[in-house]
């Protein structure tokens, strides 16, 4: 048991600190014929979206937005082109399905990254 424990602690050691890499998928957006890359929010993310507004729609441009590092910084790029002033205004150059779907994928892949890795111990045989 004790060798158990000293090989648990050294790879909670080695994991402290780490971030653990977030879920992606890459998806093709058609009406830009362009893949972006959505990935797994964080908690935090997921219930700043939740306080960003009471309008669904709203929260999925949030999400979306933040779920996904191409928008991002395409968003940036609009930013210093001047063509958008605050870079969350992106969202609103996507068919409100489009959106809907982006946000739909970040929380699967939320949920992809949440679940549990614990598993029941079924009796061993001898």
């Amino acid at each position: 048991m004790a060798e158990s424990v000293s090989s648990f602690v050294k790879k909670l050691q080695k994991s402290m600190g780490k971030e653990r890499p977030r879920e992606e998928k890459s998806v093709y957006f058609g009406e830009y014929d362009e893949n972006i890359l959505l990935t797994s929010v964080t908690e935090e993310e997921l219930k700043a979206a939740q306080e960003y507004s009471k309008d669904p729609e709203e929260q999925n441009k949030y999400l979306a937005y933040m779920g996904s590092p191409t928008l991002r910084e395409a968003a940036g790029e609009l930013v210093k082109l001047e063509a958008i002033t605050e870079p969350l205004e992106i969202m609103n150059s996507f068919k409100t399905l489009d959106v809907a779907k982006m946000a739909e994928t970040v929380v699967e892949l939320f949920n992809d990254y949440m679940k549990p890795s614990i598993t029941e111990i079924k009796d061993l045989k001898k």
